[in-house]
C-alpha cells in the first residue's frame, strides 16, 4: 500500500507542477471548473451500474452469463452517458457568456462516456478479484499519461487545450488497459444481447434507483464548493481552490485504497451471513482508515505550505481552505464508509442522509462566501459534519446499533497534539519548512501509542 500511495502522490504533484505552474490559475481554474461538472455527470451516466454490479454479476436468478450481463451493462452506460453529454452540450451551446468553462466543458464532455465506460470496466475486473487493474490505470497510466500529453502540449503552443488533451489521452490509455482485464478474466465467447437480459438489468435498476440518485447527489456534494468558488469569486481563484482539493486529495485515496474489495466484500457478507457480519466489517476498516488518515494529514499539513510555495504566484493562499478541505476529507472518508449500509439495507434514508448534508453544506458555502475560499471550504465542512451527525442518528434508528466514541479517543489526541504542533511550527517558524511535518508525526505516533490502552482498539458497532 505505500509504493502505490507514494506512486498516487507523485502523479498529484506532478500534475500540480503541471497545470498551476505551466497553465496558470485562470485556465486551471476554468479545468478544474468543468472537470468538477464532467465528473458528477460520469456518475449520472453510469447509471449506477458501478455500485449494482456486484449484485447483478452474484444474482444467480439471472438466465445470461456474466459476460452477456456486463456487455448488457455496458451498453446502458454507454447510452446513457452519451445522452448527457449531448444534454450538457446542447445547454452550453444554449446558454452563451460562460466563457472559458463553457469552452473546456465542452472539449471534455465526450470523455464522460469513456470515463463511465472505465469505471464499470475496473468494478468488472474487482468483482474477479483483480485489483491490479484499477490500481495501475488509476495511479500510473491514467495520470502520467495525462501529465506527458499535457507537457507535450504546452511546448507545441496549445495551452487553450493542453489539459483537456492530456485527460482524454490519459482516458483513452487507461480504458484500453481495463478492457485488457476483462477479456482476459471475463468468458466473452459467445456473448449475446437478449431482451430477457436487459428486462431483468431494467429491473434491477428500477429497485436500485434509490440507489442511483444517492450517487449522483453524493458526486454533486464532493464538489459543490468548487461550483460555488468558480460562481462567486471567479476563475482564478478557481484554479487556487482547485490546487487546495489536489493537496488533500491523498486522504481520500486512503479510502478509496480500500474500496476497491470493501464494496463487494460487503455485498457478499450482507447476502451470505447478514447485516451482523458487514456492519462489523464496515465499522473496523472504518476506524483502520481513520488511523491511516491521520500521518498522511500531518504530512499534508506540514509539507503543503512548501508545495504552494513551491508553485509560486498566488497558490500559498490555498494553504488555509487546504487545512479546512483536509478536515472535510477526513470526516467524510472514514465514516462515510457505513453509507454502503444504506445502499443495500435502507436506500431511501441513505438517499435522504446524503441530500440533507449536501443542502446544509451549499446553504452554508454561499452565506460563508463573503469569507473567500475559506468561508466556502468551511460550508463543506460543516455539511460533512451534520451528514455525519444525521448518519449516526438514522444508523442507530434503522438498524438498532450504535457505534461507540470512545475508541476514538487516542485518534483525537493524535489529532489535536499533531495539529498544535503544525499551528506553532507555521507561525512561528518559516512556512515552508519540513520541520512541522516532523516533529508533528513524532508527537502524534508518541502520542497515539501512548494513549492506546485507554480505549478499545476493537472497534466494532454495538446492538443497542
Amino acid at each position: 500500500m505505500g509504493g502505490g500511495f507514494a506512486i498516487k502522490f507523485g502523479a498529484r504533484i506532478s500534475f500540480l507542477l503541471v497545470a498551476a505552474v505551466l497553465y496558470g490559475a485562470t485556465l486551471y481554474g476554468a479545468y478544474s471548473v468543468a472537470l468538477a461538472v464532467v465528473e458528477v455527470s460520469i456518475t449520472i451516466g453510469g447509471a449506477g451500474m458501478k455500485t449494482m454490479l456486484f449484485q447483478i454479476l452474484e444474482n444467480a436468478e439471472h438466465s445470461t452469463s456474466p459476460g452477456d450481463r456486463l456487455l448488457e451493462m455496458g451498453l446502458i452506460v454507454v447510452s446513457v452517458s452519451l445522452l448527457v453529454t449531448v444534454l450538457i452540450v446542447a445547454s452550453i451551446l444554449l446558454l452563451p457568456g460562460l466563457g472559458l468553462v463553457g469552452w473546456t466543458l465542452i472539449g471534455m464532455a465526450p470523455l464522460i462516456t469513456g470515463q463511465a465506460l472505465l469505471d464499470l470496466l475496473l468494478a468488472a475486473t474487482r468483482w474477479r478479484g483483480l485489483v491490479r487493474y484499477e490500481v495501475l490505470c488509476r495511479s500510473i497510466i491514467e495520470p502520467y499519461v495525462a501529465v506527458l500529453v499535457s507537457v507535450a502540449a504546452f511546448w507545441l503552443s496549445a495551452p487553450q487545450f493542453g489539459l483537456v488533451l492530456g485527460y482524454a489521452a490519459g482516458t483513452l490509455a487507461a480504458i484500453v488497459f481495463a478492457l485488457s482485464g476483462v477479456l482476459r478474466s471475463f468468458d466473452m465467447r459467445g456473448v449475446t444481447i437478449r431482451p430477457s437480459g436487459f428486462q431483468q438489468l431494467f429491473a434491477t435498476m428500477r429497485r436500485n434507483s434509490w440507489v442511483t440518485a444517492t450517487d449522483c447527489v453524493t458526486a454533486l456534494a464532493e464538489r459543490v464548493d468548487l461550483y460555488i468558488v468558480g460562481l462567486m469569486l471567479g476563475d482564478a481563484p478557481a484554479g487556487i481552490y482547485g490546487v487546495a482539493r489536489q493537496v488533500c486529495t491523498p486522504l481520500r485515496q486512503v479510502r478509496q485504497s480500500f474500496d476497491a474489495l470493501l464494496t463487494p466484500i460487503v455485498a457478499r457478507e450482507l447476502r451470505v451471513f447478514g447485516l451482523d457480519r458487514a456492519r462489523r466489517t464496515i465499522a473496523d476498516v472504518s476506524r483502520k482508515i481513520l488511523d491511516l488518515q491521520l500521518p498522511t494529514f500531518l504530512l499534508i499539513a506540514g509539507m503543503g505550505a512548501a508545495i504552494l510555495h513551491l508553485l509560486g504566484g498566488n497558490y500559498p493562499a490555498a494553504y488555509a481552505p487546504m487545512l479546512i478541505l483536509c478536515l472535510a476529507e477526513i470526516l467524510q472518508a472514514s465514516f462515510g464508509i457505513a453509507d454502503l449500509l444504506f445502499a443495500y439495507r435502507a436506500p431511501g434514508r441513505g438517499l435522504a442522509i446524503t441530500a440533507a448534508g449536501t443542502a446544509i453544506g451549499m446553504v452554508a458555502s454561499f452565506a460563508l462566501a463573503r469569507f473567500g475560499m475559506v468561508g466556502i471550504a468551511s460550508g463543506l465542512l460543516l455539511g460533512y459534519s451534520a451528514k455525519a451527525w444525521i448518519r449516526r442518528r438514522m444508523i442507530q434508528s434503522s438498524f438498532s446499533v450504535s457505534s461507540p466514541l470512545r475508541p476514538l479517543i487516542p485518534t483525537a489526541l493524535a489529532f489535536a497534539a499533531g495539529g498544535a504542533v503544525i499551528l506553532a511550527a507555521v507561525t512561528n517558524l518559516d512556512l515552508t519548512a519540513i520541520v512541522p511535518a516532523v516533529a508533528a508525526t513524532v508527537i502524534t505516533a508518541a502520542t497515539f501509542f501512548a494513549t492506546r490502552r485507554f480505549a478499545d482498539r476493537r472497534f466494532h458497532l454495538q446492538l443497542v
